[in-house]
């Protein structure tokens, strides 16, 4: 005999269809607005105010859920990527195999893109250094840019001038 405990949908993205319906025709859901937990019926048509529990066993995973099963089993893990020979590679030497559906994606989680900023980046998260490759290990905020230097601070204190800054690109 099999146990599969189940994924959380988002209901706004995903409805329940017939397969996901206990023989009492309900589910489990959690209030997206104050996380309570409660039964919805058949009937309930509010799916975008919740998350369900979907306890049929999957035939196929996104990337994302592949990723949080095996940090389960492998707390140490920091991402995943696609491969031609298994369906997917573990960040270090343990293969294995899963029906995941990748899409246009190749790594789990996505490798962060930083960018240099612009006027419409002011107040974001940043990080800065004064020669390119040691990037400071706290986040300032990008306040902007006067002759070819930045101007970043950390919380509660003085801005400098940095070299080089760089936000996320989101």
């Amino acid at each position: 005999m099999k146990t599969f405990a189940g994924f959380w949908r988002d209901g706004a993205k995903v409805q329940p269809e017939a397969k996901h319906w206990s023989d009492c025709k309900c589910i489990f859901a959690i209030q997206k607005h104050d996380n309570s937990l409660g039964m919805r019926l058949r009937k309930y048509d509010e799916w975008d105010r919740v998350y369900w529990l979907d306890t049929t066993t999957p035939t196929e995973l996104t990337p994302q859920e592949a990723f949080e099963l095996l940090k389960m089993i492998f707390p140490m893990l920091t991402g995943i990527e696609k491969d031609r020979q298994r369906d997917y590679t573990m960040k270090g030497d343990r293969y294995a195999e899963a029906n995941i559906n990748w899409g246009d994606t190749t790594k789990y989680p996505p490798k962060q893109k930083w960018r240099v900023p612009t006027d419409a980046d002011k107040g974001k998260r940043c990080r800065v250094s004064h020669d390119g490759e040691y990037w400071s290990p706290r986040d300032h905020t990008f306040i902007t840019e006067f002759r070819g230097m930045y101007l970043a601070s950390l919380p509660n204190d003085v801005p400098f001038y940095h070299k080089h800054c760089e936000v996320l690109d989101e």
